[in-house]
């Protein structure tokens, strides 16, 4: 089954953990935290053509302003995002596309699927693999232990990690650098997420600040 443009048709189990014997939590509530946010991919569009910018805003992230050796365009569009999903791959995305009301949904075979946008998917999750689609990276936080190891820390120190996993850079960019690279970055640029059972921070790769060798 395909969509025509921009977004995946996504089969979401439950929004809530609700099984027999289970607490049942509001995922209303700090949504972020409380909304189940994995599925699998029921649809994929024939293409991408959205004309936005999915940068955040200059003026919040410095790094959208700045010109490192790794980063070569100045404007990333959602229709520049290289198509790495696929029918039936497991992916995670943005809470905030999840609306428990019959206006944010379309039927499959019988089924209710969600309509994500291309640009709001965190990473598919294939096998073994994770991978972060449109320009996004995950950004494994670092202990006490291994945060000791580093001899020269910069001012942001608590705003840093190990890039684990990074997307395909957007078409016409270039994204060079080798994954477990320690990158800083603005934490007002990522936000915290467990996939696969393991806490990363969530960026798109023109957010790292600079690299640390």
């Amino acid at each position: 089954m395909k969509v025509l443009y921009d977004n995946i048709l996504v089969k979401v189990d439950s929004l809530k953990e609700n099984k027999k014997g289970k607490l049942v939590i509001d995922s209303t509530f700090e949504r972020e935290k409380h909304t189940r946010i994995y599925g699998t991919v029921v649809a994929t569009p024939i293409e991408l053509t959205a004309d936005r910018d999915i940068r955040f805003e200059e003026d919040t992230c410095l790094a959208s302003k700045s010109n490192y050796p790794y980063l070569e365009k100045k404007v990333w569009y959602e229709k520049d995002i290289v198509m790495d999903i696929k029918e039936g791959d497991k992916v995670y995305f943005e809470y905030q596309y999840l609306h428990d009301n019959e206006y944010d949904k379309v039927k499959v075979d019988g089924e209710y699927c969600y309509a994500i946008p291309y640009s709001g998917v965190i990473c598919v999750v294939r096998g073994s693999e994770i991978i972060p689609i449109g320009g996004k990276i995950l950004v494994e936080p670092m202990n006490e232990e291994q945060r000791g190891t580093i001899k020269t820390l910069p001012v942001l120190s608590e705003n840093f990690g190990k890039m684990k996993y990074k997307s395909k850079p957007l078409i016409g960019d270039k994204f060079n650098l080798m994954e477990d690279t320690i990158v800083i970055f603005q934490d007002m640029c990522a936000f915290k997420q467990t996939i696969e059972g393991k806490e990363y921070y969530v960026m798109y790769y023109w957010d790292i600040l600079g690299i640390l060798n």
